[in-house]
């Protein structure tokens, strides 16, 4: 993965924002705590701390999701290559065997 994602937000976050980061924030912390050892927990206390955790969860959200599908992708190649070697001629076979390990 050469890439990596910056999200940020505009605007002035509402009740059902300021929820949905807490809510985010919570499940996140929950989970660190059941780590051996307990990850750190994200802060929440302040306007700044509850955007600068739910921003740095969701970067992480971000990255799972895109290497899912590199992952997903690969797989897709793999199986249509799977299917071009079934459909393939012994010839074919052979001349790309030939040219892999050339």
């Amino acid at each position: 993965m050469n890439i990596t994602f910056q999200i940020d937000y505009t605007g002035t976050p509402d009740e059902e924002d300021i929820r949905a980061a807490t809510f985010a924030i919570d499940k996140t912390n929950e989970a660190l705590a059941a780590e051996d050892p307990p990850g750190t927990p994200w802060p929440k206390s302040t306007n700044v701390e509850l955007k600068a955790s739910y921003l740095s969860i969701l970067e992480a959200k971000g990255q799972l999701t895109h290497a899912s599908y590199e992952k997903q992708s690969s797989q897709i190649d793999l199986e249509s290559a799977k299917i071009s070697w079934d459909n393939a001629t012994d010839a074919q076979r052979a001349a790309a065997l030939s040219a892999l390990t050339a």
